[in-house]
């Protein structure tokens, strides 16, 4: 018997469980519209800034710019959101523009398509395990391990507060949060850790719905890279387990950014910490 025979013979609790949505009490709605707001303008300053630099005269760099700087505001209910501002960034990251961040080949090799309508959550644990691991697991298995314990439900899904929970038994740490910057995505996919993300799985096949009413998270994805090799055409790169070819699918920033908005900017990241 394996470690991971051993956690499934070891379950014993369950717990409550949402679908997949982001969970937000009703003063924080405010707040959180303040912010797709702020989004918004700024998503479309960092388009520009890009189209700018492509009619410029080529020169000579005199310092590494990113578009992207979250500046902390407090608000009046105490919720801790963040608003685009321009920021240099300086060190080994500001090199990553021209290259491709992660290794998506690779970690698209264990894609495999979800075996329950609302399994996307499960799905991307198993990938996320196999990269880490480097042994093949059943989505099967990781469904009864997260059923057993309350983590999924069929036909309902897994909570952004359940995301994970799967890995975290099997010893990887794991941090989940909200309200993150497309820098700070980058750091995670730039390092040995992986990210699982909330999107709205409409909005990623047609960004014009993004900011129709009921445009909320639904589906989550795993982002496995990101190609900076063409500055006016930066792509994503996702496992998704939605799609039959969703195997390293590659996504314009812009639309991804809208999807990844429709939750709050919820991300997943998984590291292997001490675990060998």
């Amino acid at each position: 018997m394996d470690w991971a025979d051993e956690i499934i013979d070891s379950l014993y609790e369950n717990t409550e469980q949402e679908s997949f949505k982001t969970e937000l009490s009703p003063d924080t709605s405010e707040a959180v519209k303040g912010y797709e707001d702020a989004l918004s303008e700024d998503d479309a300053e960092y388009m520009n800034y890009w189209q700018q630099e492509l009619e410029s005269p080529a020169q000579e760099p005199t310092e590494t710019y990113d578009p992207y700087e979250y500046e902390r505001e407090t608000l009046e209910d105490g919720v801790e959101l963040e608003q685009l501002r321009d920021e240099d960034f300086s060190g080994e990251f500001t090199e990553s523009y021209g290259e491709i961040l992660g290794e998506p080949e690779e970690d698209a090799e264990v894609w495999h398509e979800q075996t329950e309508d609302y399994s996307c959550a499960v799905a991307c644990q198993t990938y996320v395990a196999e990269q880490l691991f480097n042994r093949p697991f059943s989505e099967q298995e990781f469904i009864d391990v997260a059923a057993e314990h309350g983590w999924y439900t069929s036909g309902e899904g897994t909570s952004p507060s359940d995301t994970g929970k799967v890995l975290e038994l099997m010893g990887l740490d794991v941090e989940r949060s909200n309200f993150n910057s497309f820098s700070e995505l980058e750091e995670v996919v730039a390092s040995d850790a992986k990210a699982i993300v909330g999107v709205n799985n409409s909005v990623l096949q047609n960004p014009g719905l993004a900011g129709l009413p009921g445009m909320n998270a639904n589906h989550a994805v795993e982002v496995i890279g990101i190609d900076r090799t063409d500055p006016d055409n930066i792509e994503v790169i996702l496992n998704d387990p939605g799609v039959e070819n969703g195997a390293g699918i590659r996504h314009s920033l812009d639309t991804f950014l809208k999807a990844w908005r429709t939750g709050s900017n919820y991300m997943c990241t998984v590291s292997k910490g001490g675990q060998s």
